[in-house]
């Protein structure tokens, strides 16, 4: 994505957050109370000489809400809602890139890779486009695109892509209620010093709902003949299984960008014990429990009486 993606900010933003995954694996987040801010870039961001490498980045804007929807959303939430409530404003799009230092520079963008069709001009006269009014069948290898060459090496590959931007569109001509969004297949983006990807594109929406970054490791994304899906792994054991060398967690996030106090749970799990951690509270753990902890430790009745040591608590705080 091109660098000054960042610089179009919502009319509707009062404040931003960035996250920057830094060329280590780091994340480091910064937040601006003031969403014009975002525009200053990349450097700003960081507020340090950056190191050479590759960053990935997404920006989060928040908006206020009226003393109205204020009022609704304090109100579900006392009521112990957990869904979406009404009456509140659309969620303002992030905005996702990446952009490359180099020898303590912060690398243009601004570079887009050409066409090949374009970049290439023929000799002599252009023949007309071949149009085949029958089914085309060919028992061999295709290669498409203008880098292909005379006696191409296939190996075992049956259809291949080759030239500097390779795109497969899915462009729906259907009209009336007939579902006719297009969309794109799309291998690595075409700015300089963009990110080696492959995504899945809403090209009618403008979203990409989908992405593989290249230096992705084994297994991050796997689903077997039953169901489960495993993130880390290749053998999952439940529906859904985290592998991971160090803390497997999941995190809850509550974004600003539907104008609601953003919070961010985690939970985690390691030899240590399985805990709750308030992330916008500055990682507290409000919750853990022990690896060896006995059956029943803690226990809550159908009746909501609590039990601690016993599963079956005859008051509402019932000690064995």
């Amino acid at each position: 994505m091109a660098q000054d993606r960042f610089q179009s900010i919502p009319e509707a933003a009062t404040s931003a957050e960035v996250r920057v995954v830094m060329p280590d694996g780091r994340i480091t987040h910064r937040q601006f109370d003031r969403a014009a801010e975002i525009a200053k870039g990349p450097r700003h961001w960081l507020g340090t000489s950056p190191a050479d490498g590759l960053y990935r980045y997404e920006i989060r804007f928040a908006q206020a809400l009226s003393e109205v929807q204020r009022a609704a959303a304090a109100q579900a939430r006392a009521e112990g809602g957990t869904a979406s409530v009404e009456g509140m404003p659309e969620a303002l799009a992030a905005v996702f890139g990446s952009f490359r230092v180099q020898g303590g520079e912060i690398q243009s963008q601004t570079g887009i890779e050409t066409n090949a069709t374009a970049a290439r001009p023929k000799s002599g006269e252009t023949p007309n486009d071949q149009v085949i009014p029958d089914d085309l069948i060919v028992q061999s290898s295709l290669c498409v695109g203008l880098d292909c060459v005379n006696n191409e090496s296939f190996g075992f590959d049956t259809i291949r892509m080759k030239e500097n931007n390779t795109r497969i569109k899915f462009e729906d001509t259907s009209t009336g209620t007939f579902p006719a969004d297009d969309w794109q297949l799309t291998a690595n983006d075409d700015a300089s010093n963009g990110l080696n990807r492959f995504s899945i594109e809403n090209i009618t929406a403008a979203t990409v709902p989908f992405t593989v970054q290249g230096s992705a490791p084994n297994n991050s994304l796997y689903i077997n003949a039953n169901g489960d899906v495993g993130l880390g792994t290749a053998v999952p054991g439940l529906k859904l299984s985290l592998s991971d060398t160090d803390t497997p967690s999941i995190r809850l996030e509550q974004t600003g960008a539907g104008g609601i106090t953003p919070q961010t749970w985690d939970m985690a799990g390691n030899e240590a014990g399985f805990f709750v951690r308030d992330v916008t509270a500055g990682s507290l753990l409000s919750f853990r429990i022990r690896p060896g902890a006995p059956g029943s430790s803690l226990d809550i009745a159908a009746n909501g009486n609590v039990g601690i040591g016993t599963g079956n608590p005859q008051a509402k705080l019932h000690v064995a």
